[in-house]
């Protein structure tokens, strides 16, 4: 495809994510990629087709105490499985995802440190 021809391909991933809060606003994902699990705190901002989100990412070794530990709480709980393929360019991420009973997205991000270089990344 033209798109791998002009990119730094990743291999294809399979994605189980659960997330606990409001997915509308903030909330925790717990990823299991492959061996390794992910915890995100993710909180949205902006309502345009642009997101600008403040996300923080740990590893998480035992990831099913802390979601036993959440579902005790009784946190709202949503699940989604994905595939994704990912390639890079330019400092983009450029994803096309499936999600499982959803359908297929395209997902294009790039990570910045300081707010003040959020409009220069949309530019990109």
């Amino acid at each position: 495809t033209r798109l791998s021809a002009k990119t730094e391909k990743q291999k294809e991933v399979q994605l189980n994510d659960l997330y606990f809060g409001d997915p509308q606003s903030q909330y925790l994902r717990i990823r299991q990629c492959d061996d390794l699990s992910t915890l995100s705190l993710k909180k949205k901002s902006g309502k345009s087709d642009v997101e600008a989100n403040l996300e923080l990412e740990w590893i998480l070794k035992q990831p099913q105490n802390l979601i036993r530990y959440l579902r005790m709480l009784k946190v709202p709980l949503a699940q989604k499985k994905k595939s994704s393929i990912r390639f890079l360019k330019n400092g983009l991420s450029i994803e096309l995802n499936r999600v499982y009973g959803l359908g297929s997205f395209l997902e294009i991000e790039t990570i910045v440190k300081l707010k003040s270089e959020i409009f220069g990344a949309q530019k990109k």
